[in-house]
């Protein structure tokens, strides 16, 4: 691709800062999970949660959002999803399962949205012990 998936211009902008635009929309507070070395290409306005853990993919953003703030629910929203509207966000708030450790669309019998989806707190546990079993695959979570 040549770029950064999180700086792709889908819709005019960078995708990351579309997705702020969106959840801001809805009046939604964001953050933006990134590594070390992408840090100073993120806009300087945009609130940062550095990932704590290296080289495993969004299990890491996840897990240092949950880790920043224990008590909150994520909503995390992938960057490379360029489909994603305000309508379906709210959908997805709307039909959130408190009382479960995540709430996400399932595309088919098999695959879930896992980078689309409200990572509860409860989740934390449940994800780093297939972390520290070294398997960071979010579908195997699921």
């Amino acid at each position: 691709m040549g770029t950064e998936k999180y700086q792709l211009a889908y819709n005019g902008k960078a995708q990351y800062l579309h997705v702020i635009d969106l959840l801001t929309e809805i009046d939604i507070p964001t953050y933006v999970s990134c590594n070390a070395q992408q840090i100073d290409q993120i806009e300087k306005a945009t609130q940062i949660i550095p990932d704590e853990y290296q080289a495993i993919g969004p299990m890491g953003g996840i897990l240092s959002a949950m880790r920043f703030n224990p008590k909150a629910s994520w909503l995390v929203i992938a960057c490379d999803l360029p489909l994603i509207s305000s309508n379906t966000i709210e959908k997805l708030i709307a039909n959130r399962k408190q009382d479960a450790d995540v709430t996400t669309f399932q595309l088919n019998d098999r695959f879930f949205e896992t980078t689309f989806s409200i990572y509860e707190p409860s989740a934390f546990q449940l994800l780093d012990q297939f972390r520290t079993q070294e398997n960071y695959r979010l579908q195997a979570v699921f």
